[in-house]
């Protein structure tokens, strides 16, 4: 007899939270030991990497399999639409992190290496891919829900990513942080605002779609914080990753960059 269920996707949970928690402890343990930081920057990236994978690789197990008998009716197959919304929620906000988290960490390491390309070319090569993989995100609970705050939501994202792309095209080359500055500042305010009205429209789609499966709205709140802690993880280790990767080939290559002044502004 299999297991029912609502026990092998609580199981599930559980592990994702320990996950969730060792790295949270890992964070706070590498936290005091700043300054070992290319062991920190290792030890921190193979955790996120964890942390990151663990959702995406614990959801592959097949939950209707655990209906038994019911898995081949209709009922089953509402069940299996159940499970692969319940798959989505949990996946959904670490894919919506992803290109905030690159840009934010390509951002300040331009302002650290001016000279290099690299993280003009990240972005360059990263914008399209999000772009498709958001779509096949928002896709399924637009077709579950039928509402078109999901395509509101990813207009908004997707004008973003156009901002962000179109910037990224203009700091490929060498510039100076003055540069950098100037050509943040003329999509900052749309970036912001393509960002706010994709988040807007996104919560009130999901508002929906919980209220369609008689969820918790809490569940809402706890999706947003999800995505916002994704996002600043991942510009944390992404930026240590950039630096330590560019400082590297500057050692190798001899390659010195211009001098510049002015402090670096926050990143967009």
């Amino acid at each position: 007899m299999r297991e029912p269920a609502g026990g092998t996707l609580q199981g599930l949970n559980i592990v994702l939270l320990l996950v969730d928690a060792a790295f949270c402890g890992l964070c706070w343990w590498q936290w005091t030991k700043w300054t070992e930081w290319t062991k920190q920057r290792r030890l921190v990236t193979l955790g996120w990497l964890a942390f990151f994978l663990a959702p995406f690789v614990l959801y592959l197990y097949p939950l209707r399999t655990t209906l038994g008998d019911a898995g081949s009716d209709s009922a089953g197959a509402g069940f299996g639409m159940f499970f692969a919304l319940q798959t989505l929620i949990v996946l959904a906000p670490r894919a919506l992190a992803l290109l905030p988290g690159v840009a934010r960490a390509a951002t300040v390491t331009k302002f650290l290496f001016p000279s290099s390309a690299v993280p003009g070319w990240l972005l360059v090569a990263v914008t399209p891919l999000y772009a498709l993989f958001l779509l096949l995100v928002l896709l399924i609970p637009y077709q579950v829900t039928g509402s078109g705050f999901f395509v509101m939501a990813l207009g908004g994202f997707l004008a973003a990513a156009y901002l962000v792309t179109k910037t990224a095209l203009d700091l490929r080359g060498p510039v100076d942080r003055e540069v950098i500055t100037r050509t943040l500042g003329k999509i900052r305010t749309g970036y912001y605002i393509a960002m706010g009205v994709g988040a807007l429209f996104l919560l009130v789609g999901l508002a929906e779609l919980v209220d369609q499966l008689d969820m918790k709205p809490l569940t809402v709140v706890n999706l947003v914080g999800i995505a916002l802690a994704n996002i600043w993880i991942l510009t944390l280790v992404g930026t240590d990753n950039l630096v330590a990767n560019l400082e590297a080939g500057k050692h190798i290559d001899g390659f010195t960059a211009p001098p510049v002044s002015g402090p670096p502004p926050s990143p967009s």
